[in-house]
């Protein structure tokens, strides 16, 4: 490359060659070549799936809250089946209930990464027991089954989607008689898991933090029928489009050695004959949320697709069309063009 220093070029274009056609022959070429890259495209991505988003997935740390509304029902070996509730006013009805009685009860919230979202709650039960029967004294007697419904409200935020419900996730522990006496301790490990029964769609038309942000103890939960029946307002709950369950990991059974240092050693006699301890971890796991997305999201898809292919087919016709000419399989005048001069 040679350089002129006394006119150096600044600046250069090439010349351009336009082959062009004046038949019926190349008006059909020029308007198949068109349809070819608008129309064999869409056909592709049809055919290969998922060119339309049906759902997508988002995940999200729920922020959940104890709305403090909880039922308690839980039986012993000697028969005694016992009931207790949250609500002032259902406990009133309930002490001319010989069921009713008032356990010990305590509730720790662990914030771990100090992200303002509760990773783990702790409720402390200690319970009485009895009266045993005949064959059953206080100091052999023990919990049987174990049935906890605490509500919590829920809140998912996320810039695609906005829920916010409360739920109530049943908490069912079972234990065999034998050894139950020796095991006065009971320590249940377990996650609170996001479900649905339908997805949520994402776009500004549906609203999901404003239908179940009612309590149903305060509509379901209103004499001491329905509160000793705590499956059927957990089976209300869980038909929500959105809830929370609980999905049992470990229990551990022993005695006092199994608590862990906090508060309510100090409150309560571990050690009584007539009480049993039952310890429930609850961990919040990250929500993993089914949606249907909006139509902007489907087109911000479907077109990295639909050019990924067109790109291609454009190309093969631009191919076909350099064919043509050259094979002198259409008659053509080259047309030399350049730009206006500046």
């Amino acid at each position: 490359m040679s350089v002129n220093l006394s006119n150096p070029t600044v600046y250069e274009e090439p010349l351009r060659i336009r082959y062009r056609a004046n038949s019926i022959g190349a008006r059909i070429c020029e308007i198949v070549g068109l349809l070819t890259v608008l129309i064999i495209p869409f056909v592709i991505c049809l055919a290969m799936g998922n060119f339309w988003l049906e759902y997508n997935v988002l995940t999200e740390d729920p922020q959940i809250t104890f709305t403090e509304r909880c039922l308690l029902r839980y039986t012993t070996i000697s028969g005694a089946e016992r009931v207790w509730a949250c609500s002032d006013s259902l406990n009133q009805e309930l002490q001319g209930d010989p069921r009713y009685v008032v356990p010990f009860i305590s509730v720790y919230e662990d914030d771990h990464d100090a992200d303002g979202k509760i990773d783990m709650f702790t409720f402390f039960f200690q319970v009485p027991l009895g009266p045993g029967g005949d064959s059953v004294t206080p100091s052999t007697d023990g919990i049987q089954s174990f049935e906890f419904l605490p509500e919590f409200d829920v809140r998912i935020w996320n810039y695609i989607l906005h829920m916010q419900f409360k739920s109530a996730p049943l908490i069912s522990l079972h234990l065999s008689a034998a050894g139950t006496s020796q095991r006065r301790v009971s320590v249940v490990q377990g996650e609170l898991r996001y479900e649905e029964t339908s997805l949520p769609v994402a776009d500004d038309y549906h609203r999901y933090d404003r239908v179940y942000t009612s309590s149903l103890f305060d509509a379901d939960v209103t004499d001491v029928s329905q509160a000793t029946d705590v499956t059927k307002l957990a089976a209300l709950y869980a038909l929500q489009n959105q809830s929370i369950a609980f999905r049992h990991r470990t229990s551990s059974f022993g005695d006092a050695s199994l608590i862990p240092p906090m508060g309510p050693r100090a409150v309560v006699d571990l050690d009584s004959a007539e009480m049993a301890t039952v310890i429930l971890k609850l961990r919040v796991v990250e929500a993993e949320v089914s949606y249907r997305p909006g139509y902007g999201e489907i087109l911000k898809w479907a077109w990295v697709q639909y050019f990924t292919v067109a790109y291609v087919i454009y190309w093969f016709v631009q191919w076909a069309r350099w064919l043509f000419v050259k094979q002198a399989l259409i008659n053509t005048i080259a047309v030399w063009e350049g730009k206006n001069t500046h």
